[in-house]
């Protein structure tokens, strides 16, 4: 039977990947739309743009910000709480790790 610490890392892992990938998502069909609809590109081109794009976690991250709230109307603020949720989730999971590791250092247990 798995510890609860190997569960907890397990779970979490699983919850932060799903969720970079989740917001990827929306960030590659955000860009879509902004070079489909706001520079009028043609659809094949502005998913292949897209991809390329989506795939560098800051650029990104920002051009689905920037199209989020050009292309889509969403305010500023909502946009980047949405792009940098996965930044939290990651930092939220490094920080239970650390806890239990200096706990589990403390207290002699494995």
């Amino acid at each position: 039977m798995a510890s609860l610490k190997e569960a907890l890392t397990r779970t979490l892992g699983t919850i932060a990947a799903a969720s970079y990938f989740g917001i990827g998502l929306i960030g590659f069909f955000a860009i879509v739309s902004f070079f489909h609809s706001y520079w009028g590109w043609w659809l094949i081109p502005s998913i292949i743009v897209s991809f390329i794009i989506a795939e560098f976690p800051v650029v990104g991250a920002a051009a689905g910000v920037y199209a989020a709230v050009k292309v889509w109307g969403w305010s500023l603020y909502a946009a980047i709480a949405l792009f940098c949720f996965p930044l939290l989730v990651f930092l939220v999971i490094m920080a239970i790790a650390g806890v239990s590791m200096a706990t589990s250092a403390l207290f002699g247990r494995n």
